[in-house]
Formats: C-alpha cells, structure tokens, sequence
C-alpha cells in the first residue's frame, strides 16, 4: 500500500513540472514586452528613432520594389509594341513589294517612213510594273486640242469615257494609239498657234483589294524643224495619294 502511494505521487509531480515550464515562457515572454515598454518610456528619442529607421529602410524597400515591377511592366509595353511595329513594318514592305504598279509612256514616231513622211504617230504605253496583278483596270483617254495655257483636265466629263474593266499581269504592257500628229501641223505647234494634250486616268485594284490610280498628262511640243516632244504637267502626273483627291481638280 506504501509503495502504490509513493508510485502515484511521483506520476502527479511530473504531470505538475509541464504547466510550470509553460507559466515561465509566458512570464519571461510578458517581462520582455515590459522591458521594452519600460525602455521607450524611459527613452523614448531612441525608441522613436529606431522606429523611424526601420519605417525609412521598409518605405525605400518598397519603393524600389514598386520601380522595379514598374520597369518590368515598361519593358514588357515596350516589347509588345516594338513586335507589333515590326510585323507591321514587315507587312507593309511586303505589299510594297508584291503590289501592282501602273504607270504610262508616251512615243511618237514617223509614219510612212522617208520618203513619205507626213505625220507623227502617238503610242501610249500602259505597264503593269509590279509583282501581282492589276484587277479592274480602266482606263480613260482623252486628246484635247490645245490653244494656249489651258489645264484640259478640268474641262472633260470622265464619267463618259469609261472602258470597261480589264486585268493587267505583273510586267504585262498595253499600247494604244492615240490621235497623231499631222505633219504638217508642227510649225503651228511650234509658234503656239496650236497643240495638244494627251489625257489618261487609270483606276484598279491592287492584289490586296486597295483601289489605286495613275493620272498622266503629257503635252505635245514642236520647233520649227518638224521634231516633236512632250512635256508634262505636273499635277496631273501622279499616282494614289499623290493625286488631288477630286480628278476635276485643277490648280490655279
């Protein structure tokens, strides 16, 4: 009976040692927060100038980490749109490439040959100078019989000359015989008594469904020893956009 009585007395003082530790952490963790209490009321500048340290070092921490993600973000801005700028570059090349060109020359030659000559003939030379096809093609002409400095473009009804669509292939040529010259015309021309003007507006398609132009104007010259030349007026020798927006317009 003894011995039962001692064996549970010394189970009861080794369940008594655990809430004892567990007091002790407490008592040295709430005399460590009175120690520091104690130590801010007794000097409370160093406190306060601790505290400041370290909310000046966590401010600045996250300061830079701000600029920091905030490069990343730029940087990421900056690549997207310098990508996009390249693709779009990349794109525009290859229809400047691969897009139709049409443009017009003008030639005159002597017919019949010597001994009978006595006129000029006019050939308009139409070309597609690009890689892709010319849909939709039209053409208008008109040959105006010029009598000092007049601009003919304004003076023609355009919606009246319209041929009906064609294609022209890439490196593909059409000439057309314009009215010719006579002979014996070239010294009137020469003294500015008379003249002409050859008129051409194209319209067409491009490959990538943009609707383009060509304006040509080329003025019929001559001096008194029966040669003949052309001149040409300048704005009404264009192409796309560089063309007045209104084909009846004229410069004053």
């Amino acid at each position: 009976m003894v011995g039962n009585n001692e064996s549970g007395s010394n189970t009861n003082d080794g369940d008594s040692s655990q809430p004892s530790t567990e007091q002790n952490r407490i008592a040295t963790a709430i005399k460590s927060v009175e120690s520091t209490f104690r130590s801010a009321r007794e000097n409370p500048t160093e406190y306060e100038r601790e505290s400041h340290y370290w909310a000046v070092l966590t401010g600045k921490g996250v300061l830079v980490y701000t600029c920091f993600t905030a490069a990343i973000m730029v940087a990421s801005i900056c690549t997207a749109i310098y990508s996009r700028w390249q693709a779009t570059t990349a794109d525009d090349t290859e229809r400047r490439d691969s897009r139709a060109y049409v443009y017009l020359d003008i030639s005159s030659f002597r017919y019949p040959k010597p001994p009978h000559d006595y006129s000029y003939g006019i050939v308009l030379k139409i070309t597609n100078g690009g890689k892709t096809w010319a849909r939709n093609l039209i053409t208008r002409s008109f040959t105006y019989p010029q009598v000092g400095k007049i601009d003919a473009w304004r003076c023609i009804k355009w919606g009246m000359l319209m041929d009906e669509p064609i294609v022209l292939g890439p490196g593909q040529s059409l000439s057309t015989q314009l009215p010719p010259v006579m002979y014996s015309e070239v010294p009137d021309i020469a003294y500015s008594r008379k003249g002409y003007e050859y008129l051409e507006w194209l319209t067409y398609d491009d490959a990538f469904g943009v609707s383009r132009q060509t304006q040509f104007v080329a003025t019929v010259n001559a001096d008194p020893e029966n040669f003949i030349s052309f001149s040409f007026r300048g704005i009404h020798n264009c192409a796309d956009n560089d063309c007045p927006k209104d084909p009846t317009y004229s410069r004053p």
